[in-house]
């Protein structure tokens, strides 16, 4: 079994839009790390996110906006022998994106945003949105900055294909 590094955009892209939650990670200016779940929208390669107008995680961002995300897509058990242990592993595709939160003020834009984030969980496309919900709510563009896609306990023969056709670089 082998760990092989995507690097093929629509691959990532298929991993990430197969998640129906992220993990964001921040850190207070005293290094203090927070992880915290959020629902998510994707599209052209940009995070959107949204949560309340304060807190914890808002805070935090307002003087340290780096973020690190984490996505994990279709973990299962796998397992050669049975009855060893060490033979067990988790097979997996994750991608994990470092970028910078930026806060939208701009109201139509949030609802642009919104429509996104709906749009990944339901075929709808277009929703209204009351001016009070949208004053108080924060929304976040991530642009990432660096992107690592990795496919973890991938068979051996499947690994050496994926190599061929899709150009990716191989992780031992």
């Amino acid at each position: 079994m082998k760990t092989v590094t995507i690097t093929e955009q629509p691959k990532i892209d298929e991993v990430i839009r197969s998640c129906q939650f992220c993990f964001v990670a921040v850190a207070d200016i005293d290094a203090t790390p927070y992880v915290f779940p959020m629902n998510f929208g994707y599209q052209d390669g940009i995070l959107y996110l949204h949560s309340g107008p304060q807190g914890r995680k808002t805070d935090i961002l307002e003087k340290n906006p780096k973020v690190c995300i984490s996505f994990c897509a279709n973990a299962s058990l796998y397992y050669t022998a049975e009855q060893i242990a060490c033979t067990y592993l988790m097979q997996t595709k994750s991608v994990i994106i470092d970028g910078q939160v930026e806060f939208i003020a701009d109201d139509a834009e949030k609802i642009r945003i919104m429509n996104i984030i709906m749009a990944h969980y339901t075929t709808k496309t277009d929703f209204q949105y009351s001016d009070p919900a949208i004053k108080n709510v924060r929304v976040w563009k991530v642009q990432p900055t660096q992107v690592t896609c990795r496919f973890l306990g991938v068979p051996h023969r499947e690994a050496m294909q994926l190599e061929k056709t899709q150009h990716i670089k191989k992780n031992v």
